[in-house]
């Protein structure tokens, strides 16, 4: 799930963007909380070195009905976590020669 951000800020480098979205297909039953990314947009946002990932998740697993409310795990997703995945992704490239 998170390497889809190094993948977006890499197109974004080389197209010279400052813009991207990443796209999340929720395939689990757990709610994600982006809480903390930025949420001074219309949508969270990962705004780093200059440049703002808008994060969209899409819940593809059905789940119960809205009516009978049941307990759904929780994964927290972290503005570092995503960054800390780029610098990840560089490194293990570096680390084989560039990839």
């Amino acid at each position: 799930m998170l390497g889809g951000y190094p993948q977006v800020r890499r197109y974004m480098q080389e197209h010279g963007e400052r813009v991207g979205y990443l796209v999340i297909y929720n395939g689990s039953e757990h709610k994600l909380d982006l809480a903390d990314l930025d949420q001074g947009a219309p949508l969270p946002a990962i705004k780093a070195e200059s440049t703002t990932v808008y994060v969209v998740v899409i819940q593809v697993t059905k789940l119960d009905s809205a009516s009978l409310p049941t307990k759904r795990k929780v994964v927290r997703l972290t503005q570092q976590e995503f960054v800390d995945s780029k610098t990840r992704e560089e490194g293990e490239e570096a680390g084989h020669g560039g990839g």
